[in-house]
C-alpha cells in the first residue's frame, strides 16, 4: 500500500468534504458560508487538524487494518493495541451528524480510526432503505474520509442490534489485541454494560 503522509491524507479530506458541502449548498441555492454548511465545515476542519496533529505525533495509526468481513483475509497481527471506535449505524441514510460524530471521536477518545457497522434488517425499522442501497450509498460516503472510517458488512444477513455485531466483528480478529469504543448514547446497551461516564463503551480484546 502506497505510503501517503498524515497531512497529505488530512489535507485530501477537507477538500473531500467541502466539494460536498457546496455541491449541497449549490442544490439548495445556497452558499457554503449559509449554516448549517458553515459550521459542518468548521466543525469538520478543527477536527482534522486534532486528528492531523495525533497522527504526526505517532499516537494514532489510521492506516492499520483489521478484518472488517467474513470475507477479509486475515490481517497482520501486531504488538501495538489498537484503539478502534465501532459506530453501528442504520445509515438511511448517513447524515453529517453521524459523521461528525465519529470525527469526534477520534480525537477525544485518540483512535486509531472508526469502523461503521452498517446495520442489517433491524425489526425495529421496519421502513429502512433497502439493505444493499443503504450499504452501496454508506461505502460511497465512508470513502470521503478514508483511511480515518472504514465500513464493515459484518451486519448483512442479521437482525441482531449493533451492539451484538461488534463482538462478531471482534471475534473476527480474536488475535489482535483491540481496545474497543462505542462512540454512542449508553442507553442503548444493557444495564449490566453501562459505563459510569456516558462518553463511550470501552472494551479490550485480543492476545
Amino acid at each position: 500500500m502506497k505510503y501517503f503522509p498524515p497531512h497529505c491524507l488530512t489535507k485530501l479530506i477537507k477538500r473531500r468534504v467541502k466539494g460536498e458541502l457546496v455541491k449541497m449548498a449549490s442544490a439548495l441555492n445556497g452558499s457554503i458560508y449559509d449554516q448549517p454548511f458553515r459550521v459542518i465545515l468548521d466543525f469538520a476542519e478543527t477536527s482534522l487538524l486534532s486528528i492531523y496533529n495525533l497522527w504526526k505525533n505517532k499516537e494514532i495509526n489510521p492506516e492499520m487494518q483489521v478484518r472488517t468481513s467474513i470475507y477479509d483475509t486475515p490481517k497482520k497481527v501486531v504488538k501495538k493495541v489498537y484503539r478502534i471506535g465501532f459506530y453501528p449505524v442504520a445509515a438511511n441514510p448517513f447524515h453529517w451528524a453521524h459523521l461528525l460524530i465519529g470525527l469526534s471521536a477520534i480525537t477525544e477518545f485518540k483512535l486509531d480510526k472508526v469502523i461503521f457497522l452498517i446495520a442489517g434488517f433491524d425489526p425495529r425499522k421496519p421502513d429502512l432503505v433497502p439493505l444493499a442501497i443503504r450499504h452501496a450509498m454508506g461505502q460511497e460516503v465512508l470513502k470521503i474520509f478514508d483511511p480515518l472510517f472504514d465500513y464493515s458488512s459484518i451486519a448483512v444477513g442479521s437482525n441482531v442490534d449493533g451492539e451484538s455485531n461488534l463482538f462478531s466483528l471482534l471475534s473476527l480478529n480474536r488475535e489482535q489485541r483491540i481496545e474497543a469504543f462505542l462512540p454512542c448514547r449508553w442507553r442503548s446497551l444493557p444495564p449490566d454494560q453501562s459505563p459510569k461516564q456516558p462518553t463511550g463503551y470501552h472494551s479490550k480484546t485480543g492476545g
